[in-house]
C-alpha cells in the first residue's frame, strides 16, 4: 500500500478516483501515494502537485536542477509551503549512482541524465544543465526485474542503449523519431 508516483500531471485526481488500489483507508483525505519521483520540471509533469497539497508534507525525489526550476521559475515548491510543511525534498544523483525511497526499498533507482532543454520558465533554459531531464531505471530487488522510463526521450546515446538494453520493459516518449 505504499505507491511510487513517478511524475504528477494535472489530471492526477482522475487517476486516483479511477484506481482504487491507491486508496487503502487512511483518515479523510489520505492516498497510498508514499513519494512522488520528478524527472523534469516540465509543468505537465509537475502541476498534479497542486491537487495533492492534502497530503503534504509530499515526499519528493527530484534532481537539483528540477528542484531549482520548481522553486524559481515555476514556484510550485514554494507555492505548497503553506500546506502542511510543503514538499520533503530528496536529491536524486545524477551521477549514475542509484538510490532507494525509505519505505520502498524493494526499489532501487538509478536517475539516467537526457540531453534536452529545461522547460521554457526555467532560468536557465537555453544554458542545459545535467539533471534538467532524466530517465529512470528502476530494478526490482525481489524479483530482478528491470523498467526504463522516459518520457523525454531526446536521443539515444551509449549510456541510455546500456540502460535500455539491460531493462525487461521500456517505457518511452521519443523525439527523436525521423522518416529514416
Amino acid at each position: 500500500d505504499r505507491w511510487i508516483l513517478i511524475n504528477a500531471s494535472p489530471d492526477i485526481r482522475a487517476q486516483i478516483s479511477s484506481f482504487p488500489a491507491i486508496q487503502p483507508q487512511r483518515g479523510l483525505r489520505g492516498s497510498g501515494i508514499h513519494a512522488v519521483v520528478l524527472v523534469d520540471s516540465q509543468i505537465d509533469h509537475t502541476s498534479g502537485l497542486l491537487m495533492l497539497r492534502e497530503g503534504c508534507p509530499l515526499s519528493v525525489y527530484a534532481t537539483d536542477m528540477v528542484k531549482q526550476d520548481l522553486s524559481t521559475g515555476f514556484p510550485i515548491f514554494t507555492m505548497l509551503e503553506s500546506w502542511n510543511g510543503g514538499i520533503d525534498y530528496h536529491p536524486m544523483p545524477v551521477d549514475g549512482s542509484s538510490f532507494q525511497i525509505d519505505g520502498a526499498e524493494r526499489l532501487r533507482l538509478t536517475a539516467v541524465p537526457l540531453k534536452g532543454k529545461a522547460p521554457p520558465y526555467s532560468p536557465h533554459r537555453n544554458n542545459p544543465h545535467l539533471g534538467d531531464n532524466i530517465g529512470l531505471y528502476i530494478e526490482d530487488l525481489e524479483d530482478g526485474s528491470k523498467l526504463f522510463y522516459s518520457p523525454g526521450l531526446g536521443g539515444i546515446d551509449d549510456q541510455v542503449l546500456k540502460f535500455m538494453s539491460n531493462s525487461d520493459c521500456l517505457m518511452v516518449d521519443g523525439t527523436f523519431w525521423r522518416e529514416d
